[in-house]
């Protein structure tokens, strides 16, 4: 038995059919008039190129986003990473470095194609479904190792 992760180097394994994953992107924008105030995008995946360099960084989905926001300055962009445990994108990644940048080109077309697709909508209300909604949050304490 054999699994395909978030990058496989098996390219046998890259070669088998896509699996389990999330057709497209979702987007969701604010606008003021014809200004566009905010970009949200949601896509589910294993956001995850290659590993263990040591360093935070926000994977190929995050320079898709950046991708985005050069493209429409105006906006703030801010991507949501869905349900992607199971959802990963090994069938084009063998772990490289180059193909970081490939996922988040593929990503960003995906982004794009969503943003010309919008349909505005004129609301001059933005409601909740029912008030406002509630954010919970739980404080934690973090302690020096010191």
């Amino acid at each position: 038995m054999a699994m395909r992760g978030s990058s496989t180097k098996d390219s046998i394994l890259r070669s088998m059919p896509e699996g389990l994953i999330d057709p497209e992107v979702s987007l969701v924008s604010f606008w003021n008039n014809n200004t566009p105030l905010a970009v949200l995008s949601f896509y589910a995946t294993h956001p995850q190129s290659y590993y263990l360099t040591k360093i935070a960084n926000p994977d190929f989905p995050g320079i898709a986003r950046f991708l985005r926001q050069l493209a429409v300055p105006d906006a703030m962009h801010i991507h949501f990473n869905g349900a992607g445990g199971n959802v990963a994108a090994g069938k084009y990644n063998d772990g490289s470095h180059e193909n970081r940048l490939i996922l988040a080109r593929r990503m960003a077309d995906g982004m794009e194609r969503a943003w010309n697709n919008t349909k505005n909508t004129v609301s001059d209300r933005l409601t909740w479904g029912g008030g406002i909604p509630k954010i919970y949050y739980c404080p934690i304490e973090i302690k020096s190792k010191r």
